[in-house]
């Protein structure tokens, strides 16, 4: 498909100086091509890297060099993806881990593109029994999603081997980001958040609500670490979107509270709270967050870990803030200072952190300039009518209010002719 472009891993290389020396020349020339436009020149220059990179069972970049020549193949050739399929297929079998899980991930992410691309086209695709396995045109809507899930869910397997490598090792697979770095720091953190990203939209599950259904009403979902860690789902819906993510929450929770790693599990934690109260049914959801928050931070006093919570209760003011009841009334008048109190705080108190970036996007948004007006399309001779103005972040408003002739649009339009007829310069009349 032409317009599918890769946009999943970035797969910079992080290898021994002798390494990085022999290939940068190549790929800094590669870059060169490409900016140019150069496509195919770049694209032959990065077969080279590849058949290299191989022999020398240079596994980093040697996917860099696949992925590049996955982009490169994709602008070339308006039919691309069933090549790249199978050419990712063969080389998965080939890698050991983690680069098979890297990889895996990589078509994971590949295919989720090329279903979003074809999703609304193709809705009425007849579901095969065994679709060939190298020709996505067989496969179904359902095949697609169903493939994506268990490739995510297979991303993830050979945990001790993820864990055991450091996102510095391979640490072009984390955004440009490295305030973020330190929260995701394991090659697992990194797939598993993927996987995670995919499994929240209910949407990519063939039936959101499938049999066995997990309802998020447990107050224990937001229970500390160890007591969520060791939640029982029920069996039957370990399919579902929502038991996929909670799971992996508790594989990585657990994971750094072993470790004593705090920056990262207080990540997860946060993280897992967001999405348990974004999704929970039960009335009492705030209550049990605030709970949640003011037990993190007083267990948490560092500086990196305070701030992540503090903005993180910052966010949710902000969100609540516009919370009307059947009136149309604000159910919470005082959140928004609430929350600009707090943004401003964290920013003042905890410089050049991921969280005082966060808070200052927040400022922003709530500090904006923002007026509107609602004038009912049709008004009765001689009777009153009413004006709905709605404005933020303004001291004060002047409002003017004029009587126009009921033909003004005809004058309007007249007017304009005369402004554009240059044979009656003398009579434009600004408007």
């Amino acid at each position: 498909m032409k317009n599918i472009l890769i946009t999943a891993l970035l797969l910079l290389t992080c290898l021994t100086h002798a390494q990085v020396e022999e290939s940068s020349e190549k790929w800094q020339k590669i870059d060169s091509l490409e900016i140019l436009g150069l496509v195919e020149s770049a694209d032959e220059l990065t077969k080279d890297l590849i058949a290299s990179a191989k022999q020398k069972e240079d596994h980093l970049n040697f996917l860099k060099a696949k992925i590049y020549h996955y982009k490169f193949h994709q602008i070339r050739h308006e039919n691309s993806t069933n090549y790249i399929l199978n050419d990712l297929n063969d080389v998965i079998e080939k890698v050991p881990a983690p680069y098979e899980n890297i990889l895996l991930s990589y078509k994971a992410s590949f295919l989720e593109q090329y279903f979003q691309e074809i999703r609304w086209k193709s809705r009425n695709r007849s579901t095969i029994d065994n679709p060939d396995s190298g020709d996505l045109e067989t496969w179904s809507l359902h095949n697609l999603q169903d493939s994506i899930q268990s490739i995510f869910e297979k991303s993830l397997k050979q945990e001790k081997e993820l864990i055991s490598t450091f996102t510095g090792e391979v640490e072009t697979l984390l955004n440009p980001n490295y305030l973020n770095r330190q929260f995701k720091p394991t090659l697992f953190d990194v797939l598993a958040h993927r996987a995670i990203e995919y499994y929240s939209n209910t949407s990519n599950f063939t039936t959101p609500k499938p049999q066995g259904f997990f309802s998020l009403n447990s107050p224990e979902l937001y229970s500390p670490t160890p007591d969520f860690a060791s939640f029982p789902f029920p069996e039957a819906s370990k399919n579902t979107s929502t038991v996929k993510v909670l799971k992996i929450y508790q594989k990585l929770e657990k994971l750094h509270l072993e470790e004593r790693n705090t920056l990262p599990l207080i990540f997860a934690q946060l993280s897992r709270l967001q999405y348990v109260n974004d999704n929970y049914s039960a009335s009492d959801k705030w209550q049990l967050f605030n709970t949640a928050l003011d037990r993190l931070k007083k267990r948490y006093k560092n500086k990196q870990g305070t701030s992540l919570i503090l903005v993180t209760r910052a966010l949710d003011l902000y969100e609540r803030s516009i919370v009307t009841d059947e009136e149309g009334k604000l159910e919470n008048p005082d959140f928004l200072k609430q929350a600009l109190y707090l943004a401003e705080k964290i920013t003042n108190d905890y410089p050049n952190t991921d969280a005082a970036q966060r808070a200052y996007q927040l400022i922003s948004a709530i500090t904006a300039v923002k007026l509107d007006a609602k004038i009912p399309q049709t008004l009765s001779p001689k009777e009153p009518g009413r004006v709905y103005i709605s404005y933020k972040a303004l001291d004060s408003l002047e409002i003017k209010i004029f009587q126009i002739p009921e033909n003004f649009p005809s004058l309007a339009h007249l007017q304009k002719k005369r402004f554009n007829n240059p044979g009656n310069h003398s009579k434009r009349t600004a408007f």
